[in-house]
């Protein structure tokens, strides 16, 4: 389920960046954009799983 997660947030983020850089607003581009993209989706995907883990336990204990 992580991957899911680490692959929808880079995808999200790929098109982000496409409507951003269509509307002339170019934050997710220059030198450092594809460690961001990189890392960025990995540490949005694990808190996205960390995140549904919690909620799943709330949800059983109650």
């Amino acid at each position: 389920m992580i991957a899911l997660y680490i692959i929808g947030t880079f995808v999200a983020v790929g098109v982000l960046s496409w409507i951003f850089g269509a509307m002339g607003i170019n934050i997710f581009e220059g030198p450092n954009a594809g460690p961001f993209y990189f890392y960025g989706s990995i540490v949005t995907g694990i808190l996205l799983s960390i995140n549904d883990e919690l909620r799943n336990n709330k949800n059983k204990q109650q």
